[in-house]
């Protein structure tokens, strides 16, 4: 809704030329597709292929082209799996930043193995191998 105080005369005018204008430079436009992919990128010690984890629909201005990137947030890569979120996609135009949706992990390839004995195997070998020290260390030997 426009509104133009103290405008003597036909304000309608003015108003049709400003929402004229608005509907002129901007248009909706689906900046990005779910699914659509962004590659593979290294994280921690994985090969993970990555997409867009939804669409993207906003206003763009109909003068500047849209650009599209990948941000990807801090992770060790252990234990990523297809779904899980890895970052975002940023969309802009020059330099304002229009719109972001969430970037998932679509196929992990090369993930580290994560240790595969249970806690409390890994926590009795270690005391057991502190034991082993400290019984060394008081026989000399």
């Amino acid at each position: 809704m426009v509104v133009l105080l103290g405008e003597p005369g036909e304000p309608f005018s003015d108003a049709a030329r400003l929402l004229s204008w608005s509907f002129d430079a901007f248009r909706s436009s689906t900046v990005v597709r779910a699914g659509e992919s962004f590659g593979s990128r290294q994280i921690g010690g994985s090969v993970v292929d990555v997409a867009a984890g939804e669409e993207l629909t906003l206003l763009v201005p109909t003068a500047e082209a849209t650009s599209s990137r990948a941000v990807l947030s801090e992770s060790s890569g252990l234990g990523l799996q297809p779904g899980d979120a890895v970052g975002v996609v940023v969309v802009s135009a020059g330099d304002s930043k229009l719109g972001q949706a969430p970037l998932i992990a679509v196929r992990v390839v090369g993930q580290e193995e994560e240790p595969s004995h249970s806690w409390w195997t890994r926590a009795g070998s270690s005391i057991f191998e502190a034991i082993s020290a400290a019984l060394d260390g008081t026989t000399g030997g």
